[in-house]
């Protein structure tokens, strides 16, 4: 007995290397993946926050060429200091928030000016500026940013005392920097549908891929597919917080740029559609789980439940590529017609997950048809409610 128990113990110990390596393995994975997958997402932030980077830079430049040159202020540091906080790094109430940013911006100066003029500098001195800035700006009516702003610019005017220039230089300063804000968020050529309607492809087509790899998973019985679709799945959140996100954005410039108005109705549309999207993104989330437990639990898929969700995902596919398009969106809702029908053919005593995975197209069928264009009654009645046997040698 005792001499086979150095080779038990070596056996143990490559084991427990083997084991170590494998979760190390794992882990690196892991690592990689949510490294790659923050990358993206930080290089879609910032492909996102571009121009209206640019476009505050440029009005910085604007205004300080304004204030310095055509009205002769030596320092014009509030100019550029407003116009960049009024154009900010979305689109989404841009004049709403100039206004506001210029008005407190304004009331600030004024109100530290003339303290700074009677009281002097010093640390009482700036928290009452900071304070009554703040007071003016919430009696006379003002958002929370209005407010906020007013108070910032009366404490720098507090402490920037050495700043060339009287309390009238520096208040007109405020308004060419807001003034100049205001004309960039007219002008600027922005569509308010291009944003939202990029984002809802983009989130129609994770759900293709999604789906696309899922079936594939399950049709070679292939547990690592399913998980990685799996992990995939769970960074799908910010999805439709960005649609969502995007969605007022574009309604915020429809609503003030009077050339835009016109697309009110269809940000409307797409307002309407959130839900759709959000149910299609865990819906497809859901299937994805339930593929995965399937598979490790050795419960069988037939076939043909398998093209089910292979047929889903191509057409998720073409409903991304057709999204605001009529004519595209009629071809896809007869494609949801026969695939409606299909997944009304259960099966001869199907596992529990296989019959979850039905459910779960049936349930991503109502969504796309809602992002179509129909109503939620409009899809759930074109989706059968009955179900009939399948009789299929290879299912059986």
């Amino acid at each position: 007995m005792s001499s086979h128990r150095p080779t038990q113990r070596t056996t143990t110990g490559s084991i427990r290397v083997q084991n170590d390596s494998a979760r190390e393995l794992r882990a690196f994975e892991r690592a990689r993946r949510w490294s790659a997958s923050e990358a993206r997402r930080r290089r879609d932030r910032l492909q996102q926050r571009i121009f209206p980077m640019l476009q505050a830079s440029i009005g910085a430049g604007v205004s300080w060429y304004v204030a310095r040159e055509l009205f002769g202020h030596e320092a014009p540091i509030f100019a550029g200091v407003v116009a960049v906080v009024c154009l900010g790094m979305n689109f989404g109430n841009r004049l709403t928030r100039a206004v506001e940013i210029t008005v407190g911006a304004a009331t600030g100066i004024l109100t530290g000016e003339l303290i700074v003029h009677f009281l002097g500098t010093g640390a009482w001195q700036t928290a009452l500026i900071a304070l009554l800035a703040m007071v003016i700006a919430t009696f006379a009516g003002a958002g929370s940013l209005l407010t906020i702003q007013a108070g910032v610019q009366g404490v720098v005017v507090a402490t920037a005392t050495v700043l060339p220039g009287g309390a009238l230089s520096r208040w007109i300063d405020a308004v060419i920097g807001g003034l100049v804000a205001i004309a960039i968020a007219m002008i600027t050529p922005t569509s308010p549908l291009r944003k939202p309607r990029r984002m809802a492809r983009r989130l129609t087509e994770e759900v293709a891929r999604l789906l696309d790899r899922t079936a594939h998973g399950l049709s070679d019985r292939n547990e690592h597919i399913v998980a990685e679709a799996l992990r995939d799945a769970r960074f799908t959140d910010h999805l439709i917080g960005e649609l969502r996100s995007q969605v007022e954005e574009g309604a915020a410039i429809a609503r003030t740029v009077p050339w835009q108005w016109r697309k009110r109705t269809h940000l409307r549309g797409l307002d309407r559609q959130l839900t759709a999207f959000d149910r299609l993104l865990r819906n497809a989330r859901v299937l994805v789980r339930r593929a995965d437990v399937a598979i490790l639990e050795g419960e069988p898929v037939p076939s043909s439940y398998v093209e089910l969700v292979a047929e889903a995902a191509d057409i998720a596919s073409d409903l991304a590529k057709a999204l605001g398009d009529q004519q595209a969106l009629g071809a896809v809702r007869r494609q949801l017609g026969e695939l409606a029908e299909e997944t009304n053919h259960r099966a001869p005593q199907p596992s529990l997950s296989a019959e979850v995975i039905r459910a779960q197209v049936r349930s991503a069928i109502v969504d796309m048809y809602m992002l179509t264009g129909l109503s939620y009654g409009e899809a759930r009645v074109r989706v059968p409610s009955q179900y009939h046997e399948r009789r299929s040698a290879e299912d059986d």
